[in-house]
């Protein structure tokens, strides 16, 4: 295309990043990425150009830096549609939440669903089980608790899987009246 002088818009951008992640090229959609600001086509100058990006543009490069586990680069694109008020769903914190859960930084995925909130942004009952899971195997029942009751004031339906985990993570930490509880919900 620019060969032959025809530029890329945000839109071929996104379409081309998208097909390098699932492909598990990484490096060519981080490329790709770096072309787009060398271009200016990022945030400031896209809407500064009538172009605005969207989610799912910013969604597939923060993927993949998480992917290439590069959180610093995550979040630093996170910071900046934050900053210009361009979220609209949870996709890229839960994204974040999940990857943080993976890397057992508890503390800051937990920090997260709370900023969710704070956005007026309803994360997935996928990104809320992740996180419950993970306190569950830390160890850390009152936190997995916290989380499982903010799932359901949010009217999130908790799944089996994640009952199952404080159900099991209570009867491991001796505290069967909660794990009673717990099951009381599942039947």
């Amino acid at each position: 295309m620019i060969a032959k002088q025809i530029m890329p818009d945000h839109v071929t951008y996104t379409t081309v990043i998208d097909w390098h992640c699932k492909a598990g090229k990484m490096e060519e959609a981080n490329l790709l990425f770096k072309e787009m600001q060398e271009r200016n086509l990022i945030v400031d100058t896209m809407v500064a150009k009538g172009v605005k990006p969207d989610e799912v543009t910013c969604g597939l490069v923060i993927y993949a830096h998480c992917k290439e586990d590069n959180l610093v680069e995550a979040f630093k694109l996170r910071d900046e549609v934050v900053g210009k008020g361009m979220l609209t769903k949870g996709t890229i914190h839960d994204l974040l939440i999940t990857t943080l859960c993976k890397r057992e930084d508890l503390t800051e995925a937990s920090k997260l669903l709370d900023e969710m909130g704070e956005l007026g942004l309803k994360p997935s009952l996928a990104a809320c089980s992740t996180l419950v899971r993970s306190f569950h195997e830390a160890g850390k029942m009152d936190e997995a608790t916290r989380v499982f009751e903010g799932v359901k004031s949010l009217g999130l339906v908790p799944d089996t899987t994640t009952l199952i985990d404080l159900v099991n993570g209570n009867l491991n930490d001796t505290d069967s009246e909660d794990a009673r509880n717990l099951i009381k919900q599942l039947v």
